[in-house]
């Protein structure tokens, strides 16, 4: 609990400090497996990314970690390594090599495979799907807001101009694990012209949708089932499974902070509220505003919520699980076709990035083509100053929150799978890539795509807060606020009547409680519309509106009370049968 608390709320407490740095080492070291506990050592590559695992076990920069490497060539001996290291969270069980690992951002590398398998199929209407195919055929909802013209492949190649999809009025945490409402603001989403070469936040999403569209499926979960079935790996990438195979994401907690992470934390918080001051009451969000008005929906620890990791919400962007092994035989057994994955290759092109926060976020590599991210490799006895002739380039997808990587490059697939991110007291450091540097230098090949960092600034650029409005502008503004509440609540009201898991079990006693007004936002421009004297705003900014609701026997009963300075001022009650 008390690790919960302070990795959750990022701050660090005196008495937390000794308990955290002694007692946690003791109960992490007892759930420690051995090194031979998991695998069996079979060749030098092993030894090597074993004895790297054990340095940055030290280093305190890795929880748990799941290595595989496989070979293409299925005549030799395929696998070339598999290993299990360290623990499913802070004070989990170890990892073994059956746990799956949360994917995060890498969780579109996947889809993309299987969105990949699917092409060239009919669909349930017997529609033939190829790159080249409308969105809004497969998904007829996908054509408003002048939508009708985009392809799969403008989608795949973050050319949709789709860098808003996230709706501002009805965004939370619960729309945002609810894969039918994600869909529906996707599809509603206008087109940013001004944003013609940023990626696409929820091209996952987008994927996920086409893809139960194509399999005939009602949701994501069993349209990726239903994809990697031919391959036998449905049971071992998914979006939920049996809790004692499923890692949690771990946060190391804070033991302390230097002045310049204070200042850093500081700052970065400075900027959020900045977007949330700015002059944005647009309908749609970027994701740096989402990041900003909604944290918890971007927050990397998301898989760890209990209605995720049992199935019944889904992320579909971000939210798949899998091992290792199972990453590393899906590529290596060339699922979607070598025409397909050629193209991919050939239509290169580069992301814009506006910091390199967001180039880091997205695994230093802002190449891609259809989807998959193009990671560059050189040869390691050849001059950094040959140019890319001699450049090898791999496809996969990365995640820039625990630095995991799937990447198949030179008929080699290689799979680092980590679940630890970082606490805001860490020194940056690439755990991934130093995985992944160690395992490509043993095939005489080294990470280059990661050097050449884009030159914007360090953070996002700050947006322009927006200029004092007049007072009949901010009494319009608060009364489109209150409108959007009202659209929240029917919407809310919605989803329990249409019985929808993730977001209740539909039933009148999910309402019944005390509910008490907590906002007065506006408040002072309505009153001084309404030309309310001054003395009387401290008072009406101190009243308090209840509603409460109550199940008795057949009878529904809602009684409204309105409180000022501690007294109940009014008091309405309403009986139905």
């Amino acid at each position: 609990l008390l690790h919960g608390l302070c990795s959750s709320l990022n701050v660090a407490v005196p008495f937390a400090k000794p308990i955290l740095r002694y007692a946690l080492p003791l109960l992490a070291s007892a759930n420690r497996p051995s090194l031979l506990m998991t695998q069996s050592l079979r060749n030098p590559l092993e030894l090597v990314v074993l004895k790297k695992l054990e340095e940055l076990k030290t280093a305190g920069k890795i929880v748990g970690a799941q290595i595989a490497v496989r070979s293409v060539d299925s005549a030799q001996s395929p696998w070339l390594c598999n290993i299990a290291f360290g623990s499913t969270g802070l004070c989990g069980g170890p990892v073994t090599s059956e746990t799956l690992m949360p994917l995060l951002d890498a969780s579109a590398g996947v889809l993309v495979m299987c969105l990949f398998m699917a092409l060239g199929r009919l669909t349930t209407t017997g529609q033939k799907v190829c790159l080249d195919t409308p969105v809004w055929q497969i998904w007829p909802e996908f054509a408003q807001q002048g939508k009708k013209g985009i392809t799969l492949r403008h989608l795949l190649q973050h050319s949709a101009h789709m860098s808003r999809p996230f709706r501002n009025r009805s965004m939370g945490i619960k729309r945002f694990c609810n894969e039918k409402r994600m869909e529906e603001s996707f599809a509603a989403a206008p087109k940013d012209e001004a944003e013609a070469r940023s990626e696409c936040p929820l091209v996952g999403t987008a994927i996920a949708a086409l893809l139960r569209r194509i399999m005939g499926t009602p949701d994501a979960a069993l349209a990726v089932q239903k994809a990697l079935e031919p391959l036998d790996l449905q049971e071992d990438i998914t979006f939920a499974a049996e809790e004692e195979r499923m890692a949690f994401v771990a946060r190391k907690p804070l033991e302390g902070l230097s002045l310049s992470k204070i200042f850093d934390f500081v700052e970065n918080e400075k900027r959020k509220l900045d977007v949330k001051q700015a002059d944005n009451h647009s309908e749609w969000l970027s994701f740096d505003e989402l990041e900003a008005k909604f944290p918890a929906c971007v927050d990397p620890l998301l898989p760890n919520r209990k209605q995720l990791r049992s199935g019944e919400a889904c992320v579909t962007s971000r939210g798949l699980r899998a091992t290792a092994s199972a990453l590393c035989k899906m590529f290596a057994l060339r699922p979607a076709s070598d025409e397909t994955i050629a193209e991919a290759m050939a239509s290169s092109r580069k992301s814009e990035v506006h910091s390199l926060e967001e180039w880091k976020r997205r695994s230093r590599c802002i190449d891609s083509g259809l989807g998959l991210q193009l990671f560059r490799f050189g040869h390691l006895n050849s001059s950094k100053s040959e140019g890319s002739a001699d450049e090898i380039v791999g496809y996969g997808h990365g995640d820039g929150s625990t630095g995991s990587f799937v990447i198949q490059v030179q008929g080699i697939s290689i799979a680092v799978l980590l679940n630890g991110v970082a606490a805001i007291d860490d020194d940056e450091h690439e755990t991934g890539l130093e995985l992944l540097t160690c395992i490509s230098n043993h095939f005489s090949l080294d990470p280059i795509w990661h050097l050449d960092a884009p030159d914007v600034p360090a953070k996002p650029p700050k947006l322009q807060v927006a200029k004092p409005i007049d007072e009949k502008q901010e009494w319009k503004l608060s009364i489109s606020r209150l409108e959007n509440k009202i659209q929240k609540l029917v919407d809310d009201f919605q989803d329990h009547l249409s019985g929808d898991p993730s977001e209740g079990n539909g039933t009148c006693m999910d309402l019944a409680g005390t509910w008490k007004s907590a906002e007065i936002e506006g408040l002072g421009s309505l009153l001084r519309v309404f030309k309310v004297p001054e003395s009387f705003h401290f008072l009406a900014t101190k009243a308090e509106r209840s509603l409460h609701i109550e199940m008795q026997a057949d009878h529904l009963v809602v009684c409204t009370s309105t409180s000022l300075a501690g007294r109940t001022v009014e008091e309405t009650r309403l009986s139905f049968d």
